[in-house]
C-alpha cells in the first residue's frame, strides 16, 4: 500500500524567544515526532531524562505520547522544526510496522518537511 493512504503528516516551524520555556507535553495523536532545531540553542527533555543540548541540525525522534519539553539556552530567539507523522485509520496501525521496514516513513518526512520549510515560521506560546 501507498504511504499516503495509510498516514498523513504536517509540521511547523516553531519560534521561541531567549530563555523562553515550552512546558513538557505530548502528543498522542502521532505515530511518531520529529524535532529538529533550527537556529539557536536548545536543552530538551525527552521523559524522565536528564535534558540535552540540541544543536542546530541534530533530530531527535519521539514516538507517540512521548512527554518532552524545550527552553531556548540563548540570547537570541532560536527555531525548531517538528514533523509529525499521524495514523488515521486501525489500518494504518496494522500495518504501520511494514511502513517502517520499507523505508516508506522516510519518504513521509521528506515531503513533510519540504512543506514545513516553505511555511513562515509560527511563534510559542512560551513562558520565560
Amino acid at each position: 500500500p501507498a504511504a499516503e493512504e495509510l498516514t498523513q503528516s504536517w509540521g511547523t516551524r516553531v519560534e521561541i524567544k531567549a530563555g523562553a520555556t515550552r512546558a513538557v507535553h505530548q502528543h498522542d495523536e502521532a505515530r511518531f515526532h520529529l524535532f529538529v532545531p533550527l537556529t539557536g540553542k536548545f536543552e530538551l527533555t525527552i521523559g524522565s531524562n536528564k535534558p540535552v543540548e540540541a544543536w542546530p541540525g541534530q533530530a531527535f525522534y519521539l514516538t507517540k505520547g512521548t512527554p518532552h519539553g524545550f527552553r531556548n539556552t540563548g540570547d537570541t530567539p532560536a527555531s525548531v522544526m517538528e514533523i509529525f507523522v499521524l495514523l488515521d485509520s486501525p489500518k494504518a496501525a496494522q500495518q504501520a510496522p511494514i511502513l517502517r521496514r520499507s523505508g516508506e516513513d522516510a519518504a513521509i518526512v521528506a515531503q513533510a518537511l519540504a512543506s514545513v520549510m516553505a511555511q513562515p515560521a509560527a511563534v510559542a506560546q512560551s513562558k520565560n
